[in-house]
């Protein structure tokens, strides 16, 4: 999908200006297309707007060093603090279009961002408190080896140790079991089979 909006709509909008007002006209347009795609509704034509607006900062500042390489390899005098910025931020822009992108409507997208509460005390209770600690132990720990392996091919490509593909794939699905089993028990329908 995206390699056909690529091509039929994103480079032919573009071939006849490449100025910075018509790479941000056509991001916006490729990615309300894209939501479009996602579902006949408003809130998905939003979405995509909104994942376009997320893209005009790195079209006016494209040329600058920060943006030059990417962060991983961290050239250009890239900082780490500055990169551990720009993935919450991404992070967080992305998952707070999710309410967007998750309601039946627009309306219903307004009710649950107009609603947000950030009081997690009555989700936290003594007797959650041993799982919510497996889970953020789990999750930083995914998290440090996808930090300090940034830079390789993979999350065990670790210098000096060349572990076989069985081996890598065990503990893959290792990873996946724990996902499952500490992933809830409640059966929800996968996103996409709602179409």
């Amino acid at each position: 999908m995206s390699s056909w909006f690529r091509d039929y709509v994103f480079i032919p909008f573009l071939r006849k200006n490449y100025s910075k007002n018509n790479r941000i006209l056509s991001s916006l347009l490729v990615l309300s297309l894209v939501g479009l795609w996602h579902g006949a509704s408003w809130n998905f034509v939003v979405w995509g707007f909104i994942q376009g607006l997320l893209l005009i900062p790195y079209v006016f500042f494209k040329g600058r060093l920060l943006f030059k390489k990417s962060a991983a390899n961290q050239k250009y005098f890239v900082s780490k603090i500055e990169v551990t910025i720009r993935i919450i931020f991404t992070f967080l822009m992305f998952s707070f279009t999710g309410f967007i992108f998750r309601a039946q409507s627009l309306h219903e997208s307004w009710i649950y961002i107009t609603h947000l509460n950030f009081d997690f005390s009555k989700y936290i209770s003594n007797k959650n408190i041993p799982d919510l600690t497996q889970i953020f132990i789990f999750i930083a720990a995914m998290l440090c080896i996808e930090w300090f392996q940034q830079k390789q091919n993979h999350g065990l490509d670790f210098e000096g140790i060349k572990l076989p593909m069985p081996v890598r794939w065990g503990i893959y699905l290792g990873f996946t079991a724990l996902i499952i089993i500490y992933g809830g028990s409640e059966h929800q329908q996968f996103f996409y089979f709602q179409f």
